[in-house]
């Protein structure tokens, strides 16, 4: 997954659960903090995983938010893909006609 590429907010704020090994209340400081810094983590608003990395840079430096948004990226991967799993054959068909015309 490309760190440019713009993704809702609320799907970046979901794959943060896969920050498990910090702890809910790190978790949620680190979900307030980009908030704070003007980050709507909705679904109304998209960033790239480097918009988020710099963000968290400012609280943990470079080498470590760079690890953090990787782990984040990888949910979303996973995301996503448990996302067409869960939609149907006859869905998947016609989301495929689509994507090719």
């Amino acid at each position: 997954m490309t760190q440019e590429k713009p993704i809702p907010g609320d799907v970046i704020k979901k794959a943060f659960d896969a920050l498990d090994v910090l702890g809910q209340d790190l978790k949620d400081s680190m979900i307030r903090y980009i908030e704070r810094r003007g980050n709507s983590l909705d679904s109304e608003h998209s960033y790239s995983l480097k918009e988020i990395e710099i963000e968290l840079t400012d609280i943990f430096g470079e080498d470590a938010a760079k690890l953090l948004v990787e782990k984040v990226g990888r949910a979303i991967h996973a995301l996503k893909t448990f996302a067409v799993l869960a939609i149907p054959a006859g869905g998947l068909f016609l989301l495929s006609r689509t994507l090719t015309m």
